[in-house]
């Protein structure tokens, strides 16, 4: 193209963005015009900015409550996490740094099973977009995490998983649902031959 500016590389299908399928390419050297300056100025891209989230997960076997908040170096999250039947609870509270689209290093503080402990690890995704973790622990120990989500419609997406650690073994993972909207869906949960049924808001 001999048009320069900031151009929106997309498909236009949002469950395709969200696996990935957008990119935005600037020419350098553009100056935008002023009457479009203040426009620009509200883009994100153009700036540093600190982001929210939060899900909130409650199935028939457990519930827990994720907060992130994030810029584009540094991330710092939260995770909740209590079981009914064993009536167990573990929390953890990481600080990551992203040293680059793909990676980031993380550090924080762990409890599970009534013991506190530290953790470190790093995140890569591979290609596929699968995301995987390598985490040690003075709990667990060594531990490796991989999964990868699929989104197969617009309103039905899955996603798979296998976490192992020296103090539990391997611990398959699978998840099938239903999104009602962005911040809602239903569906099922399946772990070690155990399924739950639940919803999950995010916010």
């Amino acid at each position: 193209t001999d048009e320069p500016g900031y151009w929106l590389f997309h498909c236009h299908n949002l469950y395709h963005m969200k696996s990935g399928m957008d990119a935005q390419v600037r020419y350098q050297g553009f100056s935008p015009k002023p009457d479009l300056h203040d426009v620009m100025h509200k883009d994100p891209h153009q700036h540093e900015h600190i982001y929210f989230y939060g899900r909130f997960e409650l199935f028939t076997n457990e519930s827990s409550l994720y907060l992130k908040s994030s810029t584009s170096k540094w991330q710092l999250d939260g995770n909740a996490r209590y079981k009914f039947k064993e009536k167990q609870f573990s929390s953890d509270l990481l600080l990551h740094r992203w040293l680059s689209n793909y990676a980031n290093v993380f550090a924080g503080a762990i409890s599970t099973d009534e013991k506190f402990g530290s953790l470190v690890g790093l995140y890569y995704l591979l290609p596929f977009r699968i995301d995987s973790e390598l985490t040690f622990d003075t709990i667990r120990k060594l531990g490796v995490k991989a999964g990868k989500e699929f989104v197969l419609t617009p309103h039905v997406e899955t996603d798979l998983s296998i976490v192992w650690n020296k103090r539990d073994a391997f611990v398959p993972q699978a998840e099938l649902f239903y999104r009602y909207n962005w911040n809602l869906k239903f569906g099922l949960k399946w772990e070690l031959s155990k399924i739950a049924v639940g919803v999950v808001a995010q916010f």
